[in-house]
């Protein structure tokens, strides 16, 4: 089982591949305005870290979770949070779409996609809430120019300059990299 790209998608695992995507294939090629799914300008992802890579850059996207029941029924007991997206939790809203356990059937993850892509209007207040999210994702040097209160608040302080010669040296002379802000 690995990652695999998928009808602008992100899905892991074979048998998630499988199951999912002859359901939203079989609703979109064709039958949507003869457009690709590559062209949905959206994500269909498993609950994980992907979440937050679709959040920082903008992507619309619907979330699904769904493991062992026995797994599933201990992590009930031991995590209670209203979202297992990220970006839902920091927003305090179901902003992406979640689908969990039962819930998460090929025909309901196909509609609520099919859905969010068919309204664009949808999709804008997504993308404006994930705005409102505040997480960041740009160069150092954008960061800079654009959240220059940020970059002196955070930069050195994983490892202090003083830390050693080579934080010093990481904190003062850089060329450029990236930078990423989950507030």
């Amino acid at each position: 089982d690995g990652n695999a790209i998928l009808s602008g998608g992100v899905f892991t695992g074979e048998s998630t591949t499988r199951i999912l995507s002859s359901k939203l294939l079989d609703a979109a090629s064709g039958a949507v305005d003869g457009r690709s799914p590559s062209e949905f300008g959206i994500s269909i992802t498993k609950s994980g870290t992907i979440t937050m890579e679709c959040a920082m850059f903008g992507v619309p996207a619907v979330v699904f979770y769904k493991t062992s029941w026995p797994t599933y029924l201990i992590g009930r007991q031991i995590v209670n949070v209203k979202y297992l997206a990220m970006p839902n939790l920091l927003a305090g809203e179901a902003v992406y779409p979640e689908f969990v356990q039962d819930a998460a059937t090929a025909e309901n993850i196909s509609r609520a996609a099919l859905a969010l892509w068919r309204d664009e209007s949808r999709r804008a207040v997504v993308k404006a809430k994930l705005a409102e999210v505040g997480i960041i994702f740009c160069s150092i040097s954008e960061a800079i120019q654009n959240h220059p209160d940020l970059v002196k608040k955070y930069l050195g302080s994983v490892v202090p300059y003083s830390d050693n010669f080579y934080a010093t040296l990481n904190s003062a002379v850089f060329t450029d990299g990236s930078f990423c802000y989950v507030p």
